[in-house]
């Protein structure tokens, strides 16, 4: 049976801190309307017919941004021809916005073009941002942090004076592992997907567009996907293993992409065993459709450094670790080291049996 990609995807994610079913509440008439629009353009004189009964029927920005997502998203289906013919090279006319309406395919050019002629129209500032994705035809393995090409395009919207990150192309469906066939689908990841998120496949050229503080590196960036692409294996096996090899993970849980067990309350001691000046530790915990990020002082020791992680919940998390030596400075990218993940599973705080206090003896 092939294998399915969401268009480019190559690891599965999202960090976005409302649930989709809170976000498809939300837009809920925005998604009705242009679902349901009387005319589906094919011509430039149609598509601007429907952007001014979007613009008459909502006025809000996010209304406004979220309508030409579910639009594009919902119509556009990814050219898989002409991405392996390298249309957009021979043809280029053909991903402008007159020929993405006309055939109703695009590769990401089209589809981020065609994005911000709807934000154009509607008066919110959008840009194009190219760069490197982890997409179809990407070997992470390979993937160079000194070589990383632009391969892909996507926008930064404004929304209310604060840029998010849309990737329309990733939210219109998938293809098959080798692009011969394209499906059509509306994914909701993709629509204001969080910059700690995006970054663990996006790589703009701009670094400023990753919307990060301080942005990631070049290696960074690759390490982070090869560790995601670990921990994701890691997490595959974790749900394979019998309770009778439990014992085995568990006591493995020291080292980098291992399997910790952890009940609440519980506290995980990092060590980094470098002579590295370093200060400053960062810890991203994915679970469910949530990720948080936080930065802590490092505690130096005989060998290098160590922070004590207190798990506060319980359920299922990755968590990722990263170090650097932050010089506290404004405008300042670091070139992080000690990047690990691990697989955390914490379970509910042990119930400790009360003991009743001793009956009082009748008088007598």
């Amino acid at each position: 049976m092939p294998q399915k990609f969401f268009l480019g995807l190559l690891l599965c994610f999202t960090c976005s801190t409302i649930s989709f079913a809170q976000q498809n509440e939300k837009y809920r008439e925005v998604d009705t309307f242009v679902k349901t629009f009387p005319i589906n353009p094919h011509n430039l004189a149609d598509l601007k017919v429907l952007q001014r009964e979007i613009h008459q029927k909502f006025h809000q920005e996010d209304e406004l941004v979220r309508a030409a997502y579910v639009w594009i998203a919902s119509n556009i289906i990814y050219d898989c021809e002409g991405y392996l013919r390298d249309y957009a090279i021979r043809n280029p006319g053909l991903y402008e916005v007159s020929g993405v309406i006309a055939t109703h395919k695009s590769i990401c050019a089209g589809y981020a073009t065609l994005f911000k002629n709807f934000c154009d129209e509607f008066g919110i500032e959008c840009e194009i941002v190219d760069g490197f994705a982890t997409g179809i035809g990407v070997d992470i393995k390979k993937v160079d942090p000194a070589h990383l090409g632009t391969n892909h395009a996507w926008n930064v919207v404004k929304v209310d004076d604060k840029w998010k990150l849309i990737d329309v192309t990733w939210g219109s469906g998938y293809v098959d592992d080798d692009c011969k066939t394209a499906t059509l689908r509306l994914n909701e990841k993709y629509f204001y997907t969080e910059p700690g998120a995006f970054i663990k496949s996006h790589f703009p050229e701009d670094t400023a567009r990753q919307l990060l503080f301080p942005a990631f590196t070049p290696q960074r960036f690759v390490d982070s996907i090869r560790a995601r692409v670990r921990a994701d294996s890691i997490a595959a096996i974790a749900d394979s293993i019998s309770a009778r090899e439990d014992s085995i993970a568990a006591a493995r849980f020291d080292r980098p992409d291992s399997v910790i067990r952890r009940r609440v309350g519980e506290t995980i001691r990092f060590y980094f065993n470098t002579r590295d000046s370093l200060n400053t530790i960062l810890v991203t915990t994915y679970h469910g459709n949530n990720a948080l990020t936080y930065e802590y002082p490092l505690t130096p020791y005989d060998s290098g450094y160590f922070y004590d992680y207190r798990v506060t919940q319980p359920g299922r998390y990755k968590i990722e670790v990263y170090s650097i030596y932050d010089t506290h400075q404004d405008n300042v990218t670091y070139e992080g080291r000690l990047f690990q993940s691990y697989l955390l599973r914490a379970e509910p705080r042990k119930k400790v049996q009360a003991i009743a206090p001793p009956k009082k003896s009748s008088a007598k």
